[in-house]
């Protein structure tokens, strides 16, 4: 995974914490320089930004945000800025992240709050059970594409999985190796619905 440096005059103890728990997370809890720029409680002095891979500018002071921006570009570097994404290199989605199953949301920068927003909607009604069912479609899924050859097929194989119907019906079952079973018994129907529409076409030729 990537190393993280956070550098900021004051953060909240939540991210000290995880500090702690991840070596990988670095926190600069300090001033600037003093011939830094002072909006506010905010300080930024121009650094050598060439080491990093990314950057972000999220500070609560567009000046700040700017000249983080401008300390990126000179050093070849990409920038995201919080408060104006349409300046910088690129925009980071809000993601509703369940393990396997994931859903990122933008606005194109025209709105992070909004896409925030949608964002708590979305991770309100997507629980943890689509985790568990995207585990059971990823594993099912690569054993349909190996047994069965007919493209067609497969597609109304994966379109009844994907059905509002289905899930519902599969909602009160957590693990997945179960919800794995019971979509193979699902793909089965169809196989043999299939073949029984097959059969009388097979006679009248």
């Amino acid at each position: 995974g990537a190393t993280v440096e956070v550098v900021a005059p004051e953060i909240a103890p939540a991210l000290h914490t995880l500090a702690r728990r991840n070596r990988r997370l670095t926190l600069r809890v300090r001033p600037y320089a003093s011939r830094s720029l002072c909006v506010g409680r905010s300080l930024y002095a121009s650094r050598n930004l060439a080491p990093y891979a990314l950057v972000f500018a999220a500070t609560d002071a567009r000046a700040v945000n700017r000249r983080v921006a401008r300390d990126a570009r000179r050093a070849g570097v990409w920038c995201s800025i919080a408060d104006d994404p349409a300046a910088g290199d690129f925009h980071v989605p809000a993601v509703v992240d369940r393990g396997a199953f994931q859903v990122a949301i933008s606005t194109g920068g025209a709105s992070p709050a909004l896409a925030a927003a949608l964002r708590q909607d979305l991770e309100d009604r997507l629980g943890p059970w689509y985790s568990a069912f995207a585990t059971a479609l990823r594993a099912v899924r690569q054993r349909i594409l190996r047994e069965i050859a007919d493209p067609a097929l497969r597609r109304r194989i994966f379109a009844r999985f994907a059905s509002s119907a289905l899930r519902q019906r599969l909602r009160r079952i957590a693990a997945p190796r179960l919800l794995a079973t019971r979509l193979l018994a699902e793909a089965k129907k169809i196989v043999r619905a299939q073949r029984q529409v097959a059969k009388p076409r097979a006679r009248r030729q």
